[in-house]
């Protein structure tokens, strides 16, 4: 075994420790395997190679967390495995993609790399399905935001590292060996052309940071408000005041990240959260100390970011204009692709050969072009069809929460996951770790359960049964 191997083997050893522990103080140790895939996500360069194949500290978390799903699967005689709806046209996707890879793509070495992702990110959201129960809610939120700790860190470890002069690289990452191109990418800083450096902690790519700084952040919003409601009842100052610190840190690093999509999934988010929680719950919330207090907040932090803010969207900036060409030509292209070949499309992980990308990128800057010119309108349909099916239901379910705090807290996670498919229109982050983990929270928070699939212990019935149910599963006769 290599010493990459063994490094992040170590890594998930610590991680998976303090999590069990803390999940054994609260009496939720049946979450760990949630848990663990919500804190190795956002670790994304965090990879070594073992053979040809790349390992991540996700896909190590994801092979624990699946072996003990099967595990505790097979155990239990009277299990009933709920499948929320939206993971059936997920399912198809990826039938689609194999229809693809084996009829259609001329780039197959990035076709199966993209399908593996597309797997083991749906994998990790069936598995977090599968142990999370709706009343996990504030646990899950607070593994979330428990979650962005590290990244917190790594970006604020980077800055400093680079103003003392180093090369901004995180520690143990020099360790752990990876293709060229992938450690390229990963060692080094980005600059934007006036010379400010952007974030991007423990992600390869800054947009990717920021655009996982912007999920949590609406999450912590909705903890914040939360905490806010309850402090007349068993809220105390400290946990407002750390929620607070939490969301100023998700701010600062979504701001640090200089990602125009990011901040375009911060406000969507914002505006969806802002209208599931309600005209009658924003009357509860409103205080006129705490709305004058977050007025001057919000004041001042206007003041200081608005000049960076309109200087990275102006048009005439000359790293935004060079982003806006290279963004609206792979759109062009896209969109012609899909206009001449609307029912195959050119072949998962094909698009990139026609964009002059290189043999290892298809990106046409949106999850739902590249999706429309390589799948065509079938795939892009199934796509659609799963985030708006999970999306239409964790606001129904928000919406229809009798419980204030319920509401908030899933306006949050809903707000988060409508923000990020929003966003993906304009940059495309759908292959991302974090994205399943917030995919698979939602599915099992708010999605009710279609099919529900139980283990047969009878020797008569051998193999699994199927019943189609609406609404709340029950037990299959």
């Amino acid at each position: 075994m290599s010493a990459g191997v063994l490094l992040l083997t170590a890594i998930l050893a610590l991680l998976g420790g303090a999590l069990g522990m803390a999940l054994r103080r609260f009496g939720a140790l049946r979450l760990w395997p949630v848990g663990i895939l919500i804190l190795t996500a956002p670790l994304e360069i965090y990879r070594t190679n073992l053979g040809t194949f790349n390992l991540s500290l996700f896909r190590m978390a994801l092979v624990c967390a699946g072996a003990l799903t099967v595990l505790d699967f097979i155990r239990r005689s009277t299990r009933a495995w709920r499948i929320p709806a939206p993971l059936l046209p997920y399912g198809l996707v990826l039938v689609v993609q194999a229809a693809s890879l084996a009829l259609v793509s001329t780039n197959r070495t990035l076709g199966y790399r993209y399908f593996s992702q597309y797997l083991g990110g749906l994998a990790a959201a069936v598995v977090i399905a599968y142990w999370a129960r709706r009343r996990d809610l504030k646990t899950i939120i607070v593994l979330f935001l428990s979650g962005a700790t590290l990244p917190a860190i790594g970006a604020a470890w980077r800055v400093l590292s680079v103003a003392a002069g180093g090369n901004g690289s995180l520690p143990g990452v020099s360790l752990l060996p990876v293709d060229p191109s992938v450690a390229a990418e990963r060692g080094r800083a980005f600059y934007l052309p006036g010379g400010a450096q952007r974030m991007q902690s423990t992600f390869n790519d800054p947009n990717h940071f920021g655009f996982f700084a912007a999920t949590v952040l609406c999450i912590g919003l909705a903890a914040l408000l939360t905490v806010v409601l309850e402090r007349r009842d068993r809220s105390g100052p400290r946990l407002i005041v750390a929620t607070a610190a939490a969301v100023a840190t998700l701010s600062l690093a979504l701001i640090g990240s200089y990602s125009r999509s990011a901040w375009l999934l911060a406000g969507a988010s914002t505006i969806l959260l802002a209208s599931l929680i309600g005209v009658p719950l924003w009357r509860r919330l409103t205080d006129l100390r705490l709305v004058a207090a977050v007025g001057i907040v919000l004041s001042l932090g206007v003041l200081v970011v608005a000049p960076v803010v309109a200087n990275r969207v102006n048009p005439s900036n000359s790293g935004t204009a060079v982003s806006n060409a290279e963004h609206s030509r792979t759109l062009r292209i896209a969109a012609q692709l899909a206009v001449d070949h609307p029912l195959t499309g050119v072949g998962f992980g094909s698009y990139g050969q026609y964009a002059g990308e290189p043999l290892l990128v298809s990106s046409a800057h949106s999850t739902f072009f590249t999706t429309a010119a390589e799948l065509g309108l079938p795939g892009l349909f199934l796509l659609i069809a799963s985030m708006g099916l999970a999306a239409g239901y964790g606001a129904r379910e928000a919406r229809r929460a009798p419980d204030p705090f319920r509401r908030v807290l899933l306006a949050g996670l809903v707000g988060s996951y409508g923000g990020l498919a929003i966003a993906n229109i304009f940059y495309e982050v759908w292959f991302d770790d974090f994205q399943w983990v917030i995919y698979g929270a939602v599915l099992t928070l708010t999605c009710p359960p279609q099919l529900v699939l139980r283990r047969a212990m009878s020797r008569r019935v051998p193999l699994p049964a199927f019943t189609w149910q609406h609404g709340t599963a029950s037990p299959i006769p």
